[in-house]
């Protein structure tokens, strides 16, 4: 039965310094339903990995990171993550909630073998003996696709090529059965291929394991047939959120039309000549949209007002005063 695992309200991240604050995040709204895939997109510095560190509680003091982060898996009383203590969060980091980072060779440690790591980590999350734990982990290495579990398990990170390495990375998100896996870029350093081929683990996982998946991505060629729903996020506002298939067919938000051609552009070989100004550049020089400054359909409205939030009929949540038409 698909139900709300995940509910983001009116979320904000801030960064506080002494003399003042800045909003990298704001008036990020969505839901994730039970054993679907949403894909945020877009571009480097919109704060795309940002939000699943907000997600996590796991920004460093000076970010201020206001909302709820609403999660529940059916069985029990909502719960909102971003007023849980330490203490109280990690418990969800290691049972409920799975996190792959954009770099898997980070995340291991170079003096342990793969399955000692993915071992302890099994023990440590599920509250079992070693022996257990080490045929947990060697299902595990199989389970996320490594052909020969026993070797991995002896194998040390430097020895792993790109596309192990997010697979031992992967196993280990997995160590503690979560509902939620939340992914950051997992494609960007896999040839096609290995790209293509790791998009249907995840696929295979959420049918098999009853995984949720909030995936940031870059990867236009797999979201539409993967994704239910899509988060588009510019300078730290999600400008579009709907139904994949739907945004994909018929972006509304200028951006998103923006981001879809040019990815189309390059798919059939063609040049694309450079966005001017460029993300940073736009999203400080203006004070009403962010986007006004390289928008192909801006009026003058759009530069000292921020954008407005528009519900369509189709359940598109947007933020533009002109949004395109179908």
């Amino acid at each position: 039965m698909s139900f709300p695992l995940l509910q983001v309200i009116n979320l904000k991240v801030e960064l506080i310094r002494p003399e003042s604050s800045k909003s990298l995040l704001q008036e990020v709204n969505f839901e994730l339903r039970s054993q679907e895939l949403l894909a945020v997109i877009g571009e480097s510095g919109g704060g795309k990995s940002l939000l699943i560190k907000a997600l996590l509680k796991l920004l460093p003091p000076h970010f201020k990171v206001s909302g709820q982060i609403i999660y529940t898996d059916g069985n029990e009383q909502p719960v909102d993550l971003n007023h849980l203590s330490e203490k109280e969060i990690n418990v969800y980091r290691r049972r409920k909630i799975g996190v792959l980072f954009q770099e898997p060779l980070s995340g291991l440690n170079p003096v342990l073998s793969c399955g000692t790591q993915l071992r302890d980590a099994v023990a440590f999350a599920r509250e079992v003996s070693f022996a257990e734990a080490h045929e947990i982990a060697l299902n595990l290495f199989a389970t996320v696709g490594l052909l020969e579990p026993a070797a991995i398990y002896c194998t040390y990170p430097h020895q792993l090529s790109g596309g192990m390495a997010q697979r031992v990375a992967l196993a280990l998100a997995l160590a503690g059965q979560p509902r939620l896996l939340l992914i950051d870029e997992p494609t960007s350093a896999l040839d096609c291929i290995a790209r293509r081929e790791f998009m249907d683990l995840i696929q295979n996982l959420r049918q098999t394991q009853d995984l949720t998946v909030f995936m940031v991505t870059h990867d236009f060629a797999n979201i539409a047939q993967i994704a239910a729903k899509i988060l588009v996020l510019y300078a730290g506002l999600p400008v579009e959120y709907g139904d994949a298939d739907r945004l994909w067919r018929q972006p509304h938000h200028p951006y998103t039309h923006l981001l879809f051609t040019t990815y189309q552009t390059l798919q059939k070989g063609e040049t694309v000549a450079p966005s001017s100004p460029k993300l940073s550049d736009s999203a400080s020089s203006s004070n009403g949209c962010s986007f006004a400054p390289r928008c192909p359909v801006v009026q003058d409205h759009c530069y000292p007002n921020f954008p407005s939030y528009q519900l369509l009929p189709d359940g598109t949540r947007l933020y533009c005063h002109f949004p395109l038409s179908p």
